[in-house]
């Protein structure tokens, strides 16, 4: 007789990369006042055995520094994942209205593209199952949905 596999319990804290029951994406504004708060989401999140992959632009993961990621991820199933921003180097991203005429132009391509190549890879388990999206992203929702992805 076969056994089910079973799910790691919710106050568990440690789990193997292969033991988790979800992949959630969640996408991040690119201003750090937003990531804070959904990398807390993220450490909840994988708690209950969910897998998180938490992506933002290059240029605020570079930003939030190596050892707030290190930290905020030890031992946790979140990965970080980043995309452009459109924006030259040299532009002002302290520009609300430049900034986000760009992330709305470029984002939701690479989204996709980004969305494709996890789901297509050979690991059948990185597949994303759901979506958490930023409320200045809301747009980006087409995407999952077009995927078939809630």
């Amino acid at each position: 007789m076969d056994e089910k596999p079973q799910h790691p319990q919710s106050n568990s804290e440690n789990f193997k990369q292969m033991d988790h029951i979800g992949h959630v994406l969640i996408i991040s504004y690119p201003l750090q006042g937003h990531a804070a708060p959904l990398i807390k989401l993220a450490n909840t999140i994988c708690k209950f055995g969910v897998k998180v992959t938490f992506l933002t632009t290059e240029f605020t993961l570079a930003k939030m520094g190596s050892s707030l990621l290190i930290s905020e991820q030890d031992g946790k199933l979140i990965t970080f994942a980043s995309v452009p921003d459109g924006l030259e180097p040299d532009d002002d991203r302290n520009d609300p209205a430049k900034l986000a005429a760009s992330i709305y132009k470029v984002m939701p391509g690479y989204l996709e593209d980004f969305v494709m190549k996890t789901n297509d890879s050979k690991n059948g388990y990185d597949k994303f199952t759901g979506f958490i999206v930023d409320t200045p992203l809301t747009s980006m929702l087409k995407v999952p949905k077009k995927l078939g992805i809630k």
